[in-house]
């Protein structure tokens, strides 16, 4: 799993290692949320059983300012400075989308085995 990121100064062109985690929580989901950074679409999508190539270049970088603001939980940049200074990598922008992504599967497959096995009880 990837565990940083580099963001570049725009006007020194100077690179800085961060961190990242995508195992969101729901905390930072949250709080997201109410800064209007992300939406419930958003939050659908990550929900959602489909694939990572249905993500489009906002969400993308919306997962990775996720990851990055829940692995700096009280000292991070805003949105739009992480913005500025994240040159987008999509291959590294799937991979946090793809741990997140497959998180949801799986627990969706446990919940699908526990209907299952819950129906053939009853």
């Amino acid at each position: 799993m990837l565990e940083t990121i580099t963001l570049v100064n725009p006007e020194t062109r100077e690179e800085k290692e961060v961190k990242v985690n995508a195992n969101l929580t729901a905390w930072t989901l949250f709080n997201l949320e109410k800064e209007k950074i992300i939406n419930k679409a958003f939050l659908s999508s990550l929900l959602s059983t489909g694939n990572e190539r249905s993500m489009d270049l906002l969400d993308s970088i919306r997962v990775v300012y996720a990851a990055y603001r829940q692995a700096n939980g009280t000292d991070f940049l805003d949105f739009e400075s992480f913005a500025k200074q994240y040159e987008v990598d999509m291959t590294e922008a799937l991979e946090i989308f793809g741990t997140v992504l497959g998180k949801q599967k799986n627990k969706n497959k446990m919940a699908q085995g526990f209907n299952q096995k819950a129906g053939k009880k009853a």
